[in-house]
């Protein structure tokens, strides 16, 4: 930005300003903030809060099989939380703050229950 005098009041003596934006500066602008959003942005989900995994899981029939699947997941040491609904055939788990989900050892707590994990989810909570 370049600040250039416009013209001068001669009765107070004042110079006004006239402020030129150049082209340039407003694109060199908008790229650096779009260079720090997107450096910014990952490390922002990862601070927004506890991982959060969901997995579809097949072949659960009764509330003594999501009891199993439920009671496994949870002998894990990151996983907090795990709920396991036999109605809507989901295991919805915690992980414990400042640690990371293994889908994979997750995926076999769930297969050695005797089930198959077939969808999974990963988001965050707050």
């Amino acid at each position: 930005m370049n600040l250039r005098p416009m013209a001068m009041c001669s009765v107070i003596g004042l110079e006004m300003y006239h402020f030129e934006i150049y082209l340039e500066d407003i694109v060199m602008k908008k790229i650096l903030l779009t260079l720090t959003g997107l450096f910014l942005f990952p490390l922002a989900l990862m601070a927004a809060g506890q991982q959060v995994v969901d997995i579809d899981i097949e072949g659960m029939s009764c509330k003594f099989c999501a009891h199993s699947v439920q009671k496994n997941l949870t002998k894990l040491p990151y996983v907090e939380k795990a709920l396991v609904n036999i109605d809507t055939k989901k295991a919805h788990i915690v992980i414990a703050k400042d640690q990371k989900a293994n889908v994979e050892e997750l995926k076999d707590k769930i297969t050695g229950s005797g089930f198959t994990p077939v969808k999974v989810t990963i988001g965050s909570i707050n």
